[in-house]
């Protein structure tokens, strides 16, 4: 009959929890970036990619990079677009809660 194996499920998920806490601790949002940071990390990453892709790959991956930046723009333009409109609501709400009566 074979051994069973012993499980140490515990500690290593108990380690993972503490490691993902420290890493979500230790990430920095873009905005706190400076510029000079965000000039070395694109021309870093773009070298890197750069190395490792042929012509051909390379310029497919600059279209898809083309497209991603084009969802996203359509993202953040909608974003803007509601909050302006859920703005313009609010101040509307504001106007028709006024009682004339009071006056």
């Amino acid at each position: 009959m074979p051994k069973k194996k012993k499980r140490k499920s515990n500690k290593k998920e108990s380690n993972s929890s503490c490691n993902e806490k420290k890493s979500t601790e230790n990430n920095k949002s873009f905005s706190s970036f400076s510029y000079a940071e965000l000039v070395a990390l694109s021309a870093t990453l773009g070298y890197s990619i750069a190395q490792e892709l042929d012509e051909d790959d390379l310029a497919i991956f600059l279209v898809f990079l083309e497209l991603l930046v084009i969802e996203m723009q359509l993202i953040v333009t909608q974003r803007a677009i509601e909050k302006k409109t859920l703005i313009s609501t609010d101040k509307e709400d504001e106007v028709e809660d006024i009682d004339l009566d009071d006056i």
